[in-house]
């Protein structure tokens, strides 16, 4: 059982924050609100009907009790009421929770989703949606036998270009309560569903099509249930393969310890990018909670950026790939000692070619050059940063006792400072006031400066 990384979260939340991340909720968080601990309510249901068909004297055409689509099956077959019998029953269980919904639920709601999925009918998605006061969720459902009798439903509104995560599409994949007949229920249904999605007949909403073709969208599958055989069919009908960005499952424990869940696991990770992780009690609420911390440090930088004067020095941020979060979180607190930051390649604009650039930046959009040396530089023999030092050594000779080229120590390391920097006084961030001493020594110098440009 693989718990999540740090870099699971990163990589999640940066395809939320950019309106990339398709959320797919199965079975396994459809749980009862007053007993979140217990059996998700799906399983409740198989077992409801079981007792019934028990009652009935027909418990023993049961082989999985635990099997909603099995279970309805044999309900569906054995009960004198046949499919309306079911769908009564269906209806009378989840009466109780049309109102209702989860904190899970909730904490999803709070994120910038465009299109969520669910494959329940409780609803807990859409009331969680409908909480938040600044959405307005457009709702949808799929129905995999419609009568042919009755007028063809139009699909509701797609989400708006504009603030698409204010409107999202909410749509129940397997029908929805409002009309039972819709609701993917027996095994025999579940065939058939798949052929209808397959076939597009009748079609998915267009902005599920549209969405799920877009090669540069992931998935967030929770509580899906891969164990299930069908699950293979259904994603390879959405066309959920051959995607860019990774996508992650969290299933339960009991997933993987399941025999074929290796296999399984497998399969979806080399033709699917979907990586498997256990799902933590907390993730709704961790999740929420990383992406306001994101989202509040990103406004304190644009804040702070805003108050920098327009003669504010701009320091440039030299790095090894593998130091951008240090290089990121040093930046932050430059800013906020008032020096402005052009921090490698964030600071480019579509279409610019980093390689031709390095000159020009050095050179001309930046004031100095703080290296940020860590052991990560000694792993390759070519890397961007070595042309940096380079263009930047170039640019130092011109300023004499003046500083522009600053070396700072982001570990201890037996090899650094970097011999091309070694005559250079270097600044040691691992120590308690290094950033303060850094800033100081920016300012320090940049009101000699200034001073040099007055007298002229």
């Amino acid at each position: 059982m693989l718990p999540l990384e740090e870099t699971d979260w990163r990589v999640l939340l940066k395809s939320i924050r950019q309106r990339k991340c398709i959320l797919l909720l199965g079975p396994g968080v459809a749980v009862d609100p007053a007993n979140p601990q217990g059996d998700p309510l799906p399983i409740q249901l198989a077992q409801r009907l079981a007792d019934e068909l028990r009652n009935a004297g027909k418990g023993d055409r049961l082989l999985a009790a635990g099997d909603l689509a099995h279970v309805a099956q044999t309900y569906e077959r054995e009960m004198r009421k046949r499919r309306a019998g079911l769908e009564l029953a269906i209806e009378d269980f989840y009466a109780p929770y049309h109102d209702q919904t989860t904190q899970l639920h909730r904490d999803l709601a709070a994120l910038p989703f465009t299109l969520c999925i669910s494959t329940t009918p409780e609803r807990f998605l859409l009331n969680a949606f409908n909480q938040m006061p600044e959405k307005k969720p457009n709702y949808d459902f799929y129905h995999f036998q419609p009568d042919s009798k009755r007028p063809q439903r139009p699909p509701s509104a797609a989400p708006p270009a504009t603030n698409p995560d204010k409107h999202p599409l909410i749509y129940d994949l397997y029908g929805t309560i409002d009309e039972t007949d819709s609701l993917v229920l027996t095994e025999n249904d579940l065939l058939d569903f798949l052929v209808s999605v397959t076939r597009q007949t009748p079609p998915l909403h267009p902005y599920i099509t549209s969405e799920f073709s877009d090669p540069r969208v992931s998935f967030l599958f929770l509580g899906f249930g891969f164990r299930h055989w069908y699950i293979r069919i259904l994603l390879h009908a959405l066309k959920a393969r051959g995607h860019e960005s990774q996508s992650l499952a969290l299933e339960d424990a009991a997933f993987f310890t399941v025999p074929e869940h290796e296999q399984t696991t497998l399969f979806f990770q080399s033709g699917h990018a979907i990586e498997f992780r256990q799902f933590p009690a907390d993730f709704a609420s961790e999740l929420h909670r990383r992406f306001e911390q994101q989202t509040a440090q990103a406004q304190r930088a644009t804040e702070i950026i805003a108050r920098l004067s327009a003669d504010a020095p701009i320091a440039f941020l030299c790095h090894e790939n593998r130091d951008k979060p240090a290089a990121e979180a040093l930046a932050e607190e430059l800013q906020k000692c008032g020096i402005k930051i052009w921090l490698d390649k964030q600071s480019l604009r579509g279409g610019d070619n980093w390689a031709k650039l390095i000159p020009h930046v050095v050179e001309k959009q930046t004031d100095y050059f703080v290296v940020l040396q860590s052991p990560r530089m000694f792993d390759k023999p070519e890397s961007y940063f070595k042309r940096e030092i380079h263009y930047a050594l170039e640019r130092q000779t011109g300023f004499g006792d003046l500083r522009f080229t600053i070396p700072v120590l982001l570990e201890p390391h037996p090899d650094l400072p970097l011999r091309d920097l070694a005559k250079f006084h270097c600044i040691d961030l691992t120590r308690a006031g290094g950033v303060n001493a850094l800033a100081g020594t920016i300012h320090e110098d940049w009101q000699k400066r200034r001073a040099m440009k007055t007298a002229a």
